[in-house]
C-alpha cells in the first residue's frame, strides 16, 4: 500500500488517528490502516535496541544467575507474559478485537529479564 507524503508526516508527529484524518483528508477507514502500519515500523526500530539479549555464554550465565537468586528460577534467561487490554473498537472491525473472555481487547506482550 502507498501512503501519501502528506499521510507519512502527520504519522510521523505521532498525531491521534482523527487528526491525521483532519490535516491530511483521509477517510476514517485509511487512517486505521495507517497508523498500525507506522506503529509496526517505529516498534521495528525500538525493540532491537530496547531489548538486549545475552551474546556470550557468560552473559546468559549472568542473566540465568540472576533468575536463580532472586526468583528461584534454575535455567532461566527471560520471561514473557500477557494481558489482556480492554478497549473500545475500531467500527466496521466486526469480531477482529473480540476475545473469549466476551470483551474487546488487544493484547500487550511483555518480555524481561531477572531485573524487571
Amino acid at each position: 500500500m502507498t501512503v501519501p507524503v502528506a499521510v507519512q508526516e502527520s504519522v510521523h508527529q505521532a498525531a491521534p488517528a482523527p487528526a491525521i484524518m483532519v490535516t491530511a483528508s483521509v477517510c476514517r477507514a485509511a487512517t486505521y490502516a495507517v497508523v498500525p502500519c507506522s506503529l509496526k515500523n517505529a516498534v521495528g526500530q525500538i525493540v532491537p535496541a530496547a531489548l538486549k539479549t545475552p551474546t556470550t555464554p557468560e552473559e546468559g550465565m549472568h542473566v540465568a544467575h540472576g533468575f536463580q537468586t532472586r526468583w528461584d528460577f534454575p535455567n532461566c534467561v527471560g520471561a514473557i507474559d500477557w494481558e489482556h487490554v480492554l478497549i473500545r473498537p475500531p467500527p466496521d472491525s466486526g469480531s477482529y478485537f473480540f476475545n473469549y473472555k466476551g470483551s474487546y481487547s488487544i493484547v500487550l506482550l511483555a518480555i524481561c529479564d531477572a531485573e524487571m
